[in-house]
Order: C-alpha cells, then structure tokens, then sequence
C-alpha cells in the first residue's frame, strides 16, 4: 500500500508540474536583428581581407615651408605623415629621401610597402625628389622626379628581395601627377 500511495503521489506531483508548466509557457515573438562586426584578432593581420565599403586612412600632413634649397628627410618625417605639402619661399627645392638603412625601419620586411603624396605647393618653383643611398627611383618617364609648380606626385616605396649582385634592398616609384582640367 505505501508503494502504491508513493506511485500516486508522485504521478499527481508531476501532473501538476506539467500542468503548471503549460500554463506558464507561452511563445515569445523575438526580433533577430543582424549587424555588419568590424573586428580583428590583433594589431597583424596575416591574411588576406576583403573590404565590402570604402577605406579611409589618416596619414597626417607635413606642411612646411622653406627658405633652402635642399634637404634630406628624416626617418620620423617618413614614418610619421602621409602627405608632404612643401612651399619654398625661394627657389626650386630637392629632398632627398632617406638612405636603405633608415627605410629598413619602417620597411623591414621584403614586401612591405608604403606610399606618400607630395604637393609642390610652390606657385612658380619645382620640387625635386631624388633617391637615397641604397636604392632604385624609378617612374614611368625620366621626369618624374620633378614635381611642377603647384603639382602633386605618388611616392611608393617597397622593400624589395635583396640580391647581393644589385645591392638594393629599398625601390621607390614615383610618378608626378599632372593638373587634369
């Protein structure tokens, strides 16, 4: 007789806990809403990538002004800014770019790849860039190098294999960009 009250007991416990159950569930309409996540893994990104919308990059612009006629840049100049906007106040002016060694900083693997703009922003004299020790300025005519009165030029620099019969590890191309209208 205990086993059977047990058994009873237990059946109309579970009964009213089914019961309970029902009358507490009800459906839940639940909105599913999707969003685009822009994330990655860490600062390397060692894979390639595809971009659905526009890319836009800060490079900060080194404007500047000069009564010289020449000067080299610096690593910091290079590494630091995207965009060289000189105004020379007295005649043409040439900057040479750094040599191998110092682009290896911040070019340091075969590969990597940079690029800057240049803006003569010069009403009547031209800008001149000339190659650094170490390394090949190419473009696609021997004038290239000379960027005109008010006129911008693409300097795009990438470490290159080193083969030890050319001794170059750094090429640059350049190429003026010439007004449009």
């Amino acid at each position: 007789m205990n086993k059977t009250l047990v058994i009873t007991g237990s059946l109309i416990v579970l009964a009213a806990m089914l019961i309970a159950g029902i009358a507490i569930y009800r459906p839940v309409n639940v909105k599913v809403e999707t969003s685009e996540l822009g994330a990655l893994s860490g600062p390397d990104v060692i894979f390639p990538m595809r971009f659905h919308k526009t890319i836009t990059w800060n490079q900060p612009v080194l404007a500047t002004s000069t009564s010289g006629t020449a000067t080299t840049l610096k690593a910091s100049d290079m590494n630091s800014y995207g965009t060289i906007d000189l105004m020379s106040n007295v005649a043409a002016f040439t900057y040479t770019l750094p040599a191998t060694s110092t682009m290896l900083g911040f070019l340091p693997n075969d590969g990597d790849t940079r690029e800057w703009i240049f803006h003569n922003a010069t009403s009547t004299a031209t800008l001149t860039i000339v190659k650094g020790g170490g390394m090949y300025l190419v473009g696609d005519s021997t004038n290239d190098d000379v960027i005109d009165n008010d006129e911008y030029a693409v300097l795009t620099c990438w470490n290159a294999y080193y083969r030890s019969a050319l001794n170059v590890d750094i090429v640059c191309a350049i190429r003026e960009l010439n007004d449009a209208d």
